[in-house]
């Protein structure tokens, strides 16, 4: 007989759903299908298979309607928050649509930021090896204009890819560190850019002091050739130390922002609650 009523009860809880209800406020009371109101308590509500009309009533309050279908044997839990007579309706917060289009460009520019500074490098040594066998060649040698021209020729190039890659890395390191959450990570990763960017800037700005201008018309160009060279490194490592100092930046920025919509958030409440205040009076 034991066996049979077991058996029994679950084909009978297969024919009925469980329902959990947590109300707030507490005196919240339920209408199924427009019967009597009754108030709710800790146990689940049992209703039976087919379409159910829920609605939950509070004095004071707005009542609310809900549909449910009874499948058969399931459990659920809902929770019930009222909303006051007068009171403004809440927000919905809208959901931000993703936008991967922005994280693909901001990747794509670091790459080309990368790409393009490191080129900077290679056309920087490619620079000095020039002016290392410029200077190398007797100044009697009928080929040191050759020399001379070829090193003229590959000056301009390495502050050009500098310049490209420093504008696009630094979009993109910008576009990537907003795109992302503020979190541990990313005030790590602004450190240590930030500690490597001020070493990077030190460094070419002692190459500028330390390097001087080589005009056309200087008496000794050969030997001025060296500094030129350094100055030239200077900028070049100079504009290299710009995405990096850019990302801190960012990230300061970024965190002052936040706290200072953080503290303007109260001040509409405040003008509503003195509204009201100043409205009952």
């Amino acid at each position: 007989m034991r066996a049979d009523t077991q058996r029994l009860l679950a084909r009978a809880w297969s024919f009925v759903a469980r329902l959990k209800l947590i109300a707030e406020p507490p005196d919240t009371v339920v209408a199924i299908d427009g019967l009597d109101a009754k108030a709710l308590s800790s146990e689940p509500l049992l209703l039976d298979l087919g379409p159910h009309q829920l609605e939950f009533r509070a004095p004071g309050h707005v009542p609310e309607r809900r549909a449910y279908v009874v499948a058969g044997g399931e459990s659920a839990t809902w929770k019930i928050s009222l909303q006051r007579v007068g009171a403004p309706a809440p927000v919905a917060k809208r959901s931000v649509p993703r936008e991967p289009w922005k994280k693909v460009l901001s990747g794509t520019a670091v790459v080309m930021g990368v790409a393009a500074l490191v080129a900077a490098g290679v056309s920087t040594s490619q620079h000095h090896d020039a002016g290392k066998r410029y200077r190398l060649v007797d100044p009697n040698d009928t080929e040191k204009p050759r020399y001379l021209q070829k090193w003229e020729q590959t000056r301009a190039l390495p502050l050009v890819f500098a310049g490209v890659g420093a504008s696009a890395l630094t979009s993109g390191a910008v576009g990537m560190l907003l795109s992302t959450p503020n979190g541990l990570m990313a005030s790590i990763s602004a450190g240590v850019s930030g500690a490597a960017g001020v070493g990077l800037a030190a460094w070419g700005i002692f190459d500028l002091l330390s390097g001087d201008a080589c005009g056309a018309g200087s008496p000794d160009r050969q030997q001025c050739s060296d500094r030129s060279e350094r100055r030239d490194r200077g900028a070049v490592i100079l504009l290299s130390a710009v995405p990096l100092l850019a990302v801190p930046i960012t990230q300061l920025l970024r965190r002052r922002s936040d706290a200072f919509a953080v503290t303007l958030r109260p001040l509409p409440q405040r003008r509503m609650a003195f509204f009201d205040v100043s409205t009952s009076w």
